[in-house]
């Protein structure tokens, strides 16, 4: 399996691994074109040689052929650049940006890899208080606790008691996953019943959101100087003289 980079241009979604290698064939699906005929053009296969002559590597180690699950030609991000700004000069500039920012670990992908792991971690040390818990009260731990205490958890993210597929989350929804976790582990560690639980989880998620609604509208720098005054039904400044009058006669004579 490949750690693949999700990214998007133009509503258009895109595919890169942590190495920098870039799934040519399904942007060029989106641009209705084609590959090969790329590859095929006279300027492409004189820089492909001149390439491969200069870092004296096969021409697999630039292009490779994947089937299955991310399937399509996957080119080396010394090619990629080229093959997207023969598609769009726009997006070729932009691949560009994306290939330096992965391989500078200065991608959101990291960012978003990061929260995953978290989640995975909250949850392996939620479980494992779960069953301390009810062995330290003469009870049996069986599968369906841990799915309840999961689906719990889903519903409080999303509204519903569902299975919910983690890879598909936002880095922002990872993020508040990881606490609603963290906040039931030391529920259960409190002896807080299940709906107590449940309400405070439901809680702190509709909180956790307003706080980030809130801060998002904050960020918003207006002119206040000049917006507040009209707010409160004044003008912003004072009316001055007009540019064409001077000392109390008109410029124009």
């Amino acid at each position: 399996m490949i750690d693949v980079v999700k990214a998007e241009f133009d509503g258009v979604p895109l595919t890169f691994t942590e190495d920098g290698w870039f799934n040519a064939t399904e942007v060029a699906d989106k641009y209705k074109r084609r590959v090969a005929d790329w590859l095929e053009n006279i300027e492409t296969q004189d820089y492909l040689s001149a390439l491969l002559e200069i870092l004296k590597v096969p021409k697999v180690a630039l292009l490779k052929t994947r089937r299955g699950r991310y399937g399509g030609t996957w080119m080396h991000p010394r090619l990629a650049v080229a093959f997207a700004r023969w598609l769009d000069v726009r997006f070729g500039v932009w691949c560009d940006d994306q290939i330096f920012q992965i391989l500078s670990g200065q991608h959101i992908h990291y960012d978003w890899k990061k929260s995953r792991h978290e989640t995975s971690a909250s949850f392996k040390v939620l479980g494992q208080v779960l069953q301390l818990t009810r062995q330290r009260s003469g009870k049996t731990c069986a599968p369906h606790h841990f799915s309840n205490e999961a689906l719990m958890i889903n519903w409080a993210l999303t509204g519903k008691f569902v299975k919910i597929d983690r890879n598909g989350l936002s880095a922002d929804d990872l993020d508040l996953l990881a606490k609603l976790e963290n906040m039931d582990t030391v529920l259960i560690g409190c002896g807080t019943s299940y709906e107590d639980r449940k309400e405070k989880l439901e809680q702190f998620a509709n909180e956790h959101r307003n706080r980030a609604t809130t801060s998002r509208l904050q960020s918003i720098d207006l002119p206040w100087a000049e917006v507040a005054p009209f707010a409160l039904g004044k003008p912003a400044l004072e009316p001055g003289p007009s540019p064409d009058v001077i000392g109390g006669q008109s410029s124009n004579g």
